[in-house]
């Protein structure tokens, strides 16, 4: 947990040829033992042309701008988020 921009990072290609959709749960803090926080990985992958979608109990919301992601994730929160392609 929390080296989703590692993964990323060595998947680029894969993820720009297959497009797959991905479920990511967004962790500053453990994201921070890894270098890196909630806004640099959610810029990442929407910056890849994706859509954020916040998971609730009645499903995944609408386009989220990445503001709502980050603060989301923020105080020792973490959210659910499925990124969806473009």
């Amino acid at each position: 947990q929390g080296a989703e921009m590692v993964v990323l990072s060595g998947a680029r290609r894969s993820l720009a040829a297959n497009r797959p959709v991905l479920f990511i749960e967004v962790d500053d803090e453990a994201l921070g033992q890894f270098g890196s926080a909630a806004e640099e990985l959610s810029k990442t992958v929407l910056d890849l042309g994706y859509t954020a979608h916040m998971l609730t109990r009645k499903g995944p919301s609408p386009p989220q701008p990445l503001e709502a992601v980050v603060s989301n994730s923020a105080g020792g929160a973490y959210s659910d988020v499925l990124f969806l392609p473009n």
